[in-house]
């Protein structure tokens, strides 16, 4: 998967469960809708960071937990005290069942 540069389109079937997930703010991050979200244990162990394919964070271990899927587009800043609700990016979470749309598939017989 690639990193996200925009708000994906996604699909959500039934009914949508999202929660706030607090994140860390060590470093300025976009955050787009779409981004997986993940406890990344050799960054911080309390506070969200976005899966980010270009850097070493980018590489998911065996103790990481993923959070859920960011449901908004959000800058978060070192500026945002952690726990604050600006430092904050509302996921949709278990039981959500989400769709990413790709022309790769198709709905042929």
């Amino acid at each position: 998967m690639s990193n996200l540069s925009a708000d994906a389109p996604l699909r959500v079937w039934g009914e949508a469960h999202t929660e706030g997930i607090d994140m860390d703010n060590a470093s300025q991050v976009a955050i787009y809708k779409g981004h997986p979200i993940i406890i990344n244990q050799s960054v911080d162990t309390l506070y969200g960071t976005d899966w980010d394919d270009g850097t070493g964070e980018g590489v998911v271990a065996a103790t990481d937990v993923f959070l859920g899927i960011a449901a908004e587009g959000k800058t978060i800043k070192t500026s945002h005290a952690e726990g604050s609700p600006q430092a904050r990016v509302e996921c949709y979470v278990e039981p959500t069942i989400l769709g990413f749309k790709s022309t790769v598939f198709t709905n042929a017989d």
